[in-house]
């Protein structure tokens, strides 16, 4: 299993150098994510949508919703003879797995205009300047990345919750 480490850090210019400091302790960039003010001065490996947003979670609450209300459609269609004979059960699955796609790309679509619950109780200190850092580590290698990260901030609080994306490519 892996952790996602976060700590919000002061200013680009420390986030730069833990960043680089996580670089030479062997933390791929892959596994790096800020977010931060659009600066294009900072050399920041940028989070990405799945990482920011609230896509994901979106997607899936979506689908569900959109799972069932095709579902529903699909037994109401069953109600009305002689279409509903003719149908059958097909209609029920296919109405079902509309719903699901129309419902997870609907969904996805709010979802990525959205920060993501985790971002977004930071929201007004990266207005303010300041940085996300996002770190993915295996189990049990978060405490050396929590080492690393107060040795060049060690006023910065440093959090992790269970690593809920998807395996960087």
């Amino acid at each position: 299993m892996s952790v996602r480490v976060y700590v919000l850090l002061g200013d680009a210019a420390i986030a730069e150098r833990v960043v680089e400091a996580l670089r030479a302790q062997g933390v791929a960039d892959a596994a790096l994510h800020a977010v931060a003010r659009h600066d294009p001065e900072h050399a920041l490996p940028e989070a990405g949508l799945w990482e920011a947003t609230d896509i994901g979670p979106a997607a899936g609450r979506g689908a569900l919703a959109g799972g069932a209300a095709g579902a529903v459609a699909g037994l109401a269609a069953l109600a009305f003879p002689p279409l509903g004979i003719v149908i059958g059960g097909g209609a029920v699955a296919a109405s079902g797995l509309a719903g699901v796609g129309l419902g997870a790309w609907v969904a996805s679509m709010i979802g990525v205009s959205e920060s993501s619950a985790e971002v977004e109780g930071y929201d007004t200190a990266i207005k303010n300047g300041a940085v996300l850092l996002m770190i993915d580590c295996d189990d049990g290698d978060q405490n050396a990345t929590a080492e690393t990260i107060h040795e060049i901030a060690p006023a910065a609080d440093v959090r992790e919750t269970p690593r809920d994306t998807p395996p960087a490519a």
